[in-house]
């Protein structure tokens, strides 16, 4: 899902900054129609299908995810059971809810989602390096110093362009 949501996006930037336009408030059709110019008649294909693979392969993924950090975190047992699959179907059946409410423009949910991610990955990614890094913790298999300088490497590099993208996004609300 991150693959195809990140080409989406790339795409989309290009064709926005060539454009000038910001879709903060447009619907998804006005989005599709503003990547014209780089892929002609079939952009809203292109960019449909995109969607479509980005939500069916999230829908996958982030109820298993999630269902597995909240039964973590509440010290039960993360195997398959009845709370389990509790969890991803509260998942599940609350980002439908909000997916449907009248009155939240797809688009906005969409920004809402990437300025959550571009907020939290360079956070978790920092932990993960530290934690991977971190000798008593991870014995043998800590980072050696190779990894750990690449790994930081990345982390700068991602924050960097949260922060960029952050600002560049508030900046023309």
């Amino acid at each position: 899902g991150g693959i195809i949501s990140a080409s989406i996006v790339v795409v989309a930037a290009s064709a926005f900054e060539e454009s000038g336009a910001v879709p903060l408030t447009g619907s998804l059709a006005s989005v599709a129609n503003q990547m014209k110019p780089l892929l002609g008649d079939f952009a809203g294909i292109f960019f449909y299908t995109g969607l479509l693979c980005a939500g069916v392969s999230s829908a996958i993924t982030a109820p298993l995810a999630a269902r597995l950090a909240v039964a973590e975190a509440l010290g039960w047992s993360s195997e398959s059971g009845l709370m389990s699959a509790l969890l991803s179907s509260a998942v599940v059946t609350i980002g439908t809810i909000l997916a449907a409410l009248p009155f939240l423009k797809s688009v906005v949910l969409i920004i809402f989602a990437q300025v959550t991610n571009a907020i939290v990955l360079p956070l978790f990614a920092a932990l993960l390096v530290a934690l991977c890094s971190n000798k008593k913790l991870m014995g043998r298999f800590s980072n050696g110093c190779l990894s750990m300088i690449l790994g930081w490497a990345c982390v700068a590099i991602t924050l960097a362009l949260s922060i960029y993208k952050l600002v560049k996004l508030f900046s023309n609300l």
